[in-house]
Order: structure tokens, then sequence, then C-alpha cells
């Protein structure tokens, strides 16, 4: 199922099945977050001070420029050519022009303060330029260094305070398993809400006489983005993985009948028909090979905003054996789970069902042929609930079933 691992272990050991959804992730968080969120351009780490700085670089350039054309002094070289080539009837002129233009580009006469203001603004906005560039690059090797370090330092004060908190001596690979698996995940569910309707399925041709029961599921769930930090976007990848029947026959009966993925303040998405078809065929496809354990089909990801609420449900039928199981393991940490099991076979089935967890399954008020059960302890990842069908003796098949299911749920420390 949606965001679920379920396995059955029946008469012919079924593999891994259910509804399955990769775990979801987001930017993992590091010591990183200590820091003030800083915007910077993506793949740099030029930010808007930088640019601002570099803005100003280009301005003082540009007016370099400007102030360079207005001071420049006029060409002598016209007049020159006037006095020498053109009016050469007098040298004294000509010996004259030639001074003067000595004296402007070959003395002090020639300095001109705006030249001298427009060369020095030019040369100011390439040394912020250069400097900018070299400090980012600088900034950026020391900050990979520095967020190593504080890294290093976080994990083993983090160590050290566990170990001080329980007074054990804890592993680093408990820590670090405890962190990837539960504290630094950014998405909880808080509810799940499962319900099994059971009905027989008598096999034809070859399978003539045969009893199978196929497994009408309906799943919800919600989750939520509980992470803090503005931006932190998580992906919560949907994908459906049902049990891969042994027996061709009972493949195609194997289907995904209903998905509506749910976000917060936006309009329920409910597949189609024709993409539950395109889906169905991509689920018979993967079917096919008799090696698979289970089928799988993709339905994207879900997008989450910090502390956006989202969620499915959906509807999928899985075929079992008359008498079987069914195991389902939670990626995520729950808050919440709700299981209801109808049995419609006409088989007068004993239905059970345990908590794969170190807490126990709350029977609820049931009736006959309708059992529920409910968990309001908190799941984490892993761990789930067993579920299993067997037709009742014959000596006992006229007994009454009674009201509240039994859950057994002895342990073995």
């Amino acid at each position: 199922m949606l965001n679920e691992e379920s396995q059955s272990a029946g008469n012919d050991a079924w593999m891994p099945t259910g509804i399955a959804s990769a775990p979801s992730h987001s930017s993992v968080q590091s010591t990183e977050s200590l820091e003030a969120p800083r915007w910077t351009i993506r793949g740099t780490n030029v930010g808007l001070e930088e640019l601002l700085i570099l803005g100003a670089a280009f301005i003082l350039f540009v007016l370099g420029v400007f102030v360079s054309q207005a001071g420049k002094d006029p060409d002598r070289y016209p007049t020159l050519m006037s006095a020498c080539v053109l009016d050469s009837k007098d040298p004294k002129i000509c010996a004259v022009a030639i001074n003067d233009v000595h004296e402007h580009m070959h003395t002090f006469l020639h300095y001109n303060i705006l030249e001298a203001l427009a060369e020095g603004l030019k040369a100011l906005s390439v040394a912020i330029t250069v400097t900018v560039g070299v400090a980012s690059i600088l900034d950026a090797r020391n900050r990979k260094k520095l967020n190593a370090a504080l890294a290093g330092k976080a994990q083993q004060i983090a160590i050290n305070v566990f170990d001080g908190l329980f007074s054990n001596n804890h592993s680093p690979d408990l820590l670090e398993k405890l962190k990837r698996d539960i504290l630094y995940k950014p998405i909880i569910r808080e509810s799940l809400t499962m319900v099994y309707v059971l009905r027989t399925y008598t096999g034809k041709r070859r399978l003539s006489g045969q009893k199978f029961t196929a497994v009408k599921a309906t799943v919800s769930s919600t989750f939520r983005n509980i992470a803090t930090t503005a931006g932190s976007v998580a992906h919560l990848p949907l994908e459906l993985s049902l049990p891969n029947p042994l027996l061709n026959e009972l493949k195609k009966l194997t289907t995904l009948d209903r998905v509506v993925i749910k976000r917060q303040n936006q309009k329920d998405q409910m597949y189609t028909a024709p993409e539950l078809v395109a889906k169905n065929l991509q689920l018979q496809a993967a079917l096919k090979d008799d090696k698979a354990l289970e089928g799988a089909v993709s339905f994207g990801e879900l997008l989450l905003q910090p502390n956006e609420q989202g969620g499915f449900e959906i509807e999928y039928t899985m075929m079992k054996e008359a008498e079987d199981s069914e195991l389902l393991r939670s990626f995520h940490t729950t808050q919440s789970l709700d299981l209801t099991v109808i049995d419609n076979t006409d088989r007068d089935l004993v239905v059970r069902a345990k908590a794969v967890h170190a807490g126990s399954l709350n029977p609820m008020p049931s009736a006959q042929f309708y059992s529920h059960w409910e968990l309001r302890e908190i799941v984490l990842p892993q761990q789930g609930v067993l579920i299993w069908w067997k037709e009742r003796l014959p000596s006992a098949a006229k007994a009454e079933r009674k009201t509240v299911p039994q859950t057994p749920d002895a342990g073995v420390n």
C-alpha cells in the first residue's frame, strides 16, 4: 500500500506485498541549519550582499568611463599637422606647436585630474570584483571545513548526551540509525486507517473447486511535514506494491481500483478511469515476472511545505490463499492506527490480529463477521500489524463468534 510495506505469510509464504511507498526525504539537517538562512545563487556562494557589492563595482566602472570621456584632453595632433605641414611657411609656428605637444604629452602639464579619477574608479571596480570572487571561493571552502568540524563535534556531543542521559555506552551506529530513520525524518503520519474486506473466490478451469480469499483493501493515511526550517519541502514518494500470486489465473485479479491524492487547502486529485487502466497495465506487466515477489506502480511524489498536511486514499484487490495472513509494516512514524476486517466469505473465519509493536492492539466493540482494532501508541518505522484468518474447525463451526475479537499479544523478552 502507499507508504507501507505489507507482507503475507500464509500457506505458500507470500513475500512482501501491500501498499508501499519509499521513505520520504527532504534536505538533510546538519550543522548548516545552525547558521542563519542565507540566499545564494544556486551552485555558488554568492549571496545578496555580494551581488550588491558587485553592482556597486559596476557602477563605479561606468562612472569612471564617463569621467574619462569628460576629462579627456583634446587631440593636439591636428594642430601640429596644420602648423608644420599645411601652414609650413613660418618655421617658428611649427616649433611652437611641437613644443606645446611635447610639454603636454611628456611633462606634468599633461596631468589631468579627471582622467586620474577615472582610472582610479575603474581600478577600484576591478579590485572589488576580484576581491569578491576570491573571498566567495575561500569562504565556501572554509564553510565546508567548518561545517564538517561542527558536524563531528555535534555528533560526539550527542553521543555523550545520550550516554549521560541513559547511563549507557550506546554504539555510535545506534545513534546514527536513530537519527537517520526517525529524528531526521521530516514526515510523520498522523493517522492510518485500514479496512480489509475478505471474500471467497472459487477457482475456474484448472483451479476448479479450489477456494481463495480476495482481499478488498481500503487504506487512507494523513501525513504532515514537521520541519521547522522555512522552505524545507518534504518529498513523499507514493508507490503501490502488491504480492505477486504464484498462479497466473490470480494475477489478473490483482488490481488497483481507486486512488485519491490529498493535499491541504487543495482539491483532491482523483485518478480517472483511463489513468487507473494505465496503472493496472503497469501492475500486470510487473506481475508477469514469476520470479518477482511483488509488482509495484509509482504515483509520483507528494510535496509538502513545513507544517503542511497531505495524504491519500487508495483501494486495491489482492489475492490470498483460503487461509492466509497479512503483515503490514510502516515506513513512517505513525501516531494513530485503526484496523477493520470484515468477513464476507461465508466460511465463518476466525480472524485475529496482533501488533508488531511493544504495545497491544485495543479491540473495539465488534459484531459477527466484523472485527475492529485500534492502536493509539507511537508506531515506529518497520513496526506494524499482523493479521491472519483460518476456517473454524467443524466441531466449533456452530459456536457464536464473540463480539470482541481476541488479540493475543504475548511476547518473549
